[in-house]
């Protein structure tokens, strides 16, 4: 299965809740899907500095990646974090989040960007972003030199 991504817009609203929704309750993060859906429209419709990136089929996503934007003198401009990372456990283990983050981190680059950044969240694995070449930056984050 392949990585593909796209990026999320207003007409996505509900399939991405739905992804958001099993993430939040295998973490069990406690949301109702009004206030999910209240914090992702603003972010959908570019109202906010982030992106939201469904990976996977078009028609059947497996999982997104939530960023939000910012500045780090550190990183030298303009920066992409990783909020959330989400790939549906039937299809885990695929590398389909290495070759998301690797292609999100492509497309960044090529709207200036100079890093993205990870806090690693504890379901999250800090190989993943080890075999990406992220590195300690300094602080509490790794970091993805663009």
């Amino acid at each position: 299965m392949s990585a593909k991504l796209r990026l999320a817009t207003p007409d996505d609203a509900m399939r991405l809740d739905r992804l958001v929704s099993a993430c939040h309750e295998e973490l069990s993060v406690p949301m109702s899907e009004e206030d999910r859906l209240a914090a992702l429209s603003p972010l959908l419709s570019g109202e906010v500095p982030g992106a939201a990136y469904l990976i996977g089929p078009p028609s059947s996503p497996v999982g997104y990646i939530l960023l939000r934007f910012g500045y780090a003198l550190r990183a030298g401009g303009l920066v992409a974090r990783i909020d959330e990372l989400y790939i549906r456990p039937p299809v885990r283990g695929r590398g389909m989040a290495s070759e998301a983050i690797h292609a999100v981190a492509k497309q960044l680059r090529t709207h200036g960007l100079r890093a993205v950044e990870a806090v690693l969240p504890e379901d999250v694995p800090e190989k993943l972003f080890r075999r990406l070449l992220f590195r300690e930056d300094g602080g509490t984050a790794l970091r993805l030199d663009l």
